[in-house]
């Protein structure tokens, strides 16, 4: 009986063992999905931070996906001993894991659009450096043209002076031959002393004739020159117009897009969000091609600072500017807004860029300029 007993006891310590080893290689087998987990989450790290030059405003989720899972790590290490807790911090990991994966992916994608952007930012610069050759030289063109015309008016001035001139001596040639015909009887001496005052008048009336002729031919070139300056001005003056009314609708676009900003930055789609960012962005072009040849133009004088177009010019500028402002800052709260595929967290930092321009009312500084000078442009220059 004694050595039954021994049996069974023996029986269950052999039992308990192959428990306990059965326990360790399970917490063996946690521990290594541990380490391994660990050491994906490591290489994770070590790729947001290779792609953080890149990516600055991503950094910091990637730092706190970092810290979160560095939580985990240590979770995994403290409660190594309790296997559901093991279990429950595993799927969390993975979790961790596939949000990561889903960032890693939101990354490539912005990095794909940064791209694209970068490209068509250098399309539109080639685009506006083509067009400020062809702007260049068709004012060669018209310098030249304006140049030609000034030749052709010398000339013409000097065949009308040397025809006049030929006229007044064909006059002083033909007028004593006259007088020789009336007067044949005469002596020798008598001819010299009727050619003598027949020459005197003759010589008095060419003069007046020659003076009258260079004294209109001065003035005929300025009233040329004093049209084609008035031509030049209202052709200026028809472009800073064209440019005026432009602005307006500008102008109009851009509140569109502020207000779908408002309705959509927070809860629309990233789709729909990164189109309406596309829209804003088009409107920011819109305005350099508008406002890019007005500057080329009172960068080169062709607003001479004499001129009434000259300070009309310049508010234009201002006013180009004002629209400029607005557009670039809500595409920049745009594009902040479309790297977050919840935007929610991040509401602060994107309002921060709009907000940064406000007045102490809330109202945007350029939008409050450009409501008061737009409409008094056409009563003070036009």
């Amino acid at each position: 009986m004694k050595q039954f007993q021994r049996s069974v006891s023996q029986g269950n310590l052999a039992d308990a063992s192959n428990a306990s080893a059965a326990r360790a290689l399970e917490l063996d087998e946690a521990e290594e999905a541990v380490i391994l987990a660990q050491e994906d989450l490591e290489d994770a790290a070590e790729e947001y931070e290779e792609q953080q030059n890149a990516l600055v405003d991503s950094r910091r989720e990637i730092e706190d996906a970092g810290n979160r899972a560095e939580a985990l790590v240590n979770g995994f290490v403290i409660q190594m001993m309790n296997n559901d807790r093991i279990i429950a911090c595993a799927e969390r990991a993975i979790d961790s894991l596939d949000e990561l994966s889903q960032q890693t992916h939101l990354l490539e994608e912005a990095a794909k659009d940064e791209e694209e952007l970068s490209n068509s930012l250098s399309k539109t610069e080639l685009e506006l450096a083509s067009t400020r050759e062809e702007l260049a030289a068709i004012e060669g063109a018209a310098t030249e043209a304006r140049r030609r015309r000034s030749v052709r008016r010398i000339v013409l001035g000097v065949l009308v002076t040397v025809a006049v001139v030929a006229l007044a001596v064909c006059a002083i040639n033909l007028t004593p031959a006259s007088t020789d015909a009336g007067s044949a009887p005469a002596d020798s001496s008598s001819t010299d002393e009727v050619a003598s005052p027949a020459a005197g008048p003759a010589a008095e009336n060419s003069s007046p004739e020659e003076a009258s002729s260079s004294d209109n031919l001065p003035n005929a070139t300025t009233a040329v020159e004093t049209s084609d300056n008035d031509i030049d001005i209202d052709y200026q003056a028809q472009e800073l117009n064209e440019i005026y009314e432009e602005l307006a609708q500008i102008d109009s676009r851009i509140s569109i897009a502020a207000q779908q900003f408002n309705d959509s930055y927070l809860t629309g789609s990233l789709e729909q969000r990164r189109a309406y960012a596309t829209d804003c962005l088009r409107i920011v072009e819109d305005i350099t091609g508008t406002w890019t040849p007005l500057q080329d133009k009172l960068r080169s004088g062709a607003f001479s600072p004499q001129s009434r177009l000259y300070e009309a010019a310049q508010a234009l500028d201002n006013l180009c500017n004002d629209l400029y402002q607005r557009a670039h800052l809500l595409y920049s709260a745009w594009d902040l807004d479309t790297r977050y595929a919840d935007p929610i967290p991040a509401k602060d930092d994107i309002l921060g860029i709009l907000e940064s321009r406000n007045n102490e009312q809330g109202i945007n500084i350029y939008k409050e300029h450009f409501d008061k000078s737009y409409p008094l442009w056409a009563e003070q220059y036009m």
